[in-house]
C-alpha cells in the first residue's frame, strides 16, 4: 500500500519522500544570480537593437524585460531574446561583431520584403519540433498577439510519434525562418513540392552520422548511432530514410531527439549499448542547448513508430522517469496558459496539475491528478487520478486512487476529452460512484494520520 500512503501526504499537503527535482538555492545567492542574468541579457539587447539602427536606419526597437523580446513599436516585428543569446553565448568572441550583423540584416529582412523562390528553394528544410512547444507558441499569440514568438505558419507535414511535429523551415546562414502561407502564395508553389523540396534536403546538411560502438550479445549484434552537430537539425535526420536503408537499420531499433542537436539510434541486441544510449539521452536533455524530446522512437517496416517500454526492460524505470518528467514540463506550461485563458473567457474550469512522486525502493516516478467532487475540472492523463470530496470532514476529505486505465473502463463517459490540447485533457462531466470501483479504488489507510 505504499501508493496510497505517499498519494495521502501528497493531497494533504504533506510528502514523506524526496522531491522530484533538486532544490533551488534561496536568499542572496539566487538573486545575484539572476541579477546577473538579467543584466546580460539587457546588454545583448543593446548590442543587438544597435546593430538593428545600423542596418536599417530608422528603425528603434524597444526592450521589454519582462517578456525578453525587443519589439518596433512602428510595426509588428518581434524579436525574441531567449534562444538568440545562447547561440550569441556560443559564437567566439573574435566573430560576435560580424554574427551582430549578419543577424541583424536577417531579421529586419524578414519584415521588410519576402524572400524570392529563388532565394529559398535550396533552403527549405523540416524542422522538428516538441509538439508541446508548438501548442505553447500557437495558444500564446492566441492569448498575447506576438508574445508566443514566430510558429510556423504553413501546416505541419511531418508527424514522428506522437511528440515529434516536422513543419517547413529556411536554414539561412544564422537565422531559422519559417515558410508561411504569403511566401507560399508568392512563389506560386503548392505544398507538396515545397515538401517534396525539403525532405531531398535533409541527406546534404552536411551532418554525419558517427558510431558509438559496435556490439554482439545475446539478441544479436547491435549499433549506436548519433548525429552531434550545432545547428539544431539533428533530428531531421530521421526523415533520412534512404540513409537508414543503407544502414540495414534493424527492426526494432530506438532514436531519440532529446536536444535539436543531438539525434541517438541504437539497434536491439546488445545491454551495454542500450544502456549507454539511455545514459546519452539523459545528459542531453539535461544538458543540450535546445532541449527537444527525450522519448524514444521504434524503427519498424521502414518508418517510425511510437514505441512503450515494456515490463521487462531492463531501462523501463529510467525510461519511464524520463517521459513523465518531460510531460510535467509540457502540462505546467499549458496549465499556465489555459489558467490565463480560462480567466479571460469568464469560464470557471479548474485545470488540475500533473504531479510525480518517486516510488520508495524502484526509484519510480507515478504521476497523478486530483479530481475534486463539485469541481468541475481539467484533468490530466496521469498514472492515477485521486479523489477529493470536500464536503466530508476535514481529516476524511481524501477517498483514495485509481489507476488512470481502471477509471476510464468504469467511468469513461464522465471524461470528455478536448481534441485540441496537448498534452491530453479530459473535462470531467460529474463525479464518478466510488463505491462502484470496489476493490480498484486505492483507500487510504486507516492508520494513517493527515498532517
Amino acid at each position: 500500500m505504499l501508493f496510497c500512503g505517499w498519494t495521502l501526504c501528497w493531497v494533504l499537503g504533506a510528502s514523506p519522500l524526496p522531491a522530484v527535482e533538486p532544490p533551488v538555492p534561496a536568499g542572496a545567492p539566487l538573486q545575484h544570480a539572476l541579477a546577473q542574468d538579467a543584466a546580460q541579457m539587457r546588454r545583448f539587447a543593446r548590442k543587438l537593437t544597435r546593430a538593428i539602427a545600423k542596418a536599417y536606419p530608422g528603425r528603434k526597437m524597444v526592450y521589454e524585460a519582462d517578456r525578453e523580446r525587443l519589439t518596433d513599436p512602428t510595426s509588428s516585428l518581434v524579436i525574441h531574446l531567449t534562444n538568440l543569446y545562447r547561440d550569441y553565448e556560443g559564437v567566439p568572441l573574435r566573430e560576435r561583431k560580424a554574427w551582430l550583423e549578419r543577424v541583424a540584416k536577417q531579421l529586419g529582412y524578414v519584415e521588410i520584403q519576402l524572400p524570392t523562390f529563388e532565394e529559398v528553394q535550396d533552403l527549405l528544410t523540416p524542422k522538428m519540433w516538441s509538439r508541446g512547444k508548438l501548442e505553447w507558441m500557437r495558444l500564446q499569440n492566441q492569448l498575447d498577439p506576438g508574445s508566443g514568438g514566430q510558429e510556423p505558419l504553413l501546416p505541419p507535414r511531418w508527424a514522428l510519434g506522437e511528440h515529434l511535429i516536422g513543419a517547413l523551415a529556411i536554414d539561412g546562414d544564422d537565422l531559422i525562418q519559417y515558410a508561411n502561407e504569403d511566401m507560399r502564395l508568392a512563389w506560386e508553389k503548392e505544398l507538396p513540392e515545397l515538401v517534396k523540396l525539403a525532405e531531398a534536403r535533409v541527406p546534404q546538411l552536411g551532418m554525419g552520422w558517427s558510431s558509438m560502438g559496435t556490439a554482439k550479445g545475446e539478441g544479436g549484434a547491435g549499433r549506436l548511432f548519433s548525429i552531434l552537430g550545432d545547428d539544431y537539425f539533428a533530428a531531421s535526420h530521421l526523415l533520412d530514410y534512404e540513409q537508414l536503408r543503407k544502414f540495414s537499420l534493424a527492426d526494432g531499433s530506438l532514436a531519440a531527439a532529446p536536444s535539436r542537436e543531438t539525434l541517438l539510434i541504437v539497434e536491439p541486441g546488445d545491454p551495454e549499448l542500450l544502456a549507454l544510449f539511455v545514459e546519452q539521452i539523459e545528459k542531453a536533455f539535461a544538458n543540450g542547448q535546445r532541449p527537444l524530446c527525450p522519448i524514444p522512437l521504434e524503427y519498424r517496416q521502414g518508418a517510425w513508430h511510437p514505441w512503450t517500454p515494456p515490463a521487462d526492460h531492463p531501462h523501463r524505470v529510467a525510461l519511464g522517469n524520463l517521459e513523465r518528467e518531460y510531460l510535467a514540463g509540457e502540462y505546467h506550461g499549458q496549465g499556465e496558459q489555459l489558467d490565463a485563458a480560462f480567466l479571460r473567457q469568464g469560464l470557471d474550469l479548474y485545470v488540475a496539475g500533473y504531479f510525480l512522486q518517486e516510488e520508495e525502493g524502484t526509484g519510480e516516478l507515478l504521476s497523478t491528478a486530483v479530481w475534486t467532487r463539485t469541481v468541475d475540472t481539467f484533468l490530466p492523463q496521469a498514472d492515477y487520478i485521486a479523489f477529493v470530496d470536500p464536503e466530508q470532514p476535514e481529516d476524511e476529505q481524501y477517498m483514495g486512487s485509481v489507476r488512470w486505465e481502471d477509471l476510464q473502463a468504469q467511468f469513461g463517459q464522465l471524461l470528455e476529452k478536448d481534441p485540441e490540447r496537448y498534452p491530453a485533457r479530459y473535462r470531467t462531466r460529474g463525479y464518478p460512484d466510488l463505491a462502484a470501483l470496489g476493490d480498484l479504488l486505492i483507500a487510504p489507510s486507516v492508520d494513517e494520520e493527515p498532517r
